[in-house]
């Protein structure tokens, strides 16, 4: 998937608009340090790591943990609201 947004909320999580044609969903990179007090450490370095490789690019691989979120006001969220939250690993590829 593409990538093609990438939107900082109110409480300072990533959304990332993840795009394929017409499909599309959203994948949230947490801020970790805070809205992420119940992961374990080693999990909350992963989060951390993968955020900090989030960009916009012409195509991507995405490690993340399949999630439901409620029906809510989000730019890019898929029709049925399943989300990559958190995303795990980021990383830019060509092809």
């Amino acid at each position: 998937m593409r990538p093609s947004r990438i939107l900082m909320e109110a409480d300072q999580d990533l959304h990332v608009v993840l795009e394929d044609g017409p499909a599309h969903l959203v994948a949230e990179s947490p801020n970790a340090p805070s809205c992420t007090v119940a992961a374990t450490a080693n999990r909350r370095k992963q989060m951390l790591a993968a955020r900090g490789k989030v960009r916009i690019c012409a195509n991507a691989r995405i490690v993340g943990v399949v999630f439901w979120d409620r029906p809510h006001n989000v730019t890019g969220r898929a029709p049925n609201a399943i989300e990559l939250h958190p995303i795990l690993d980021f990383a830019c590829f060509s092809g």
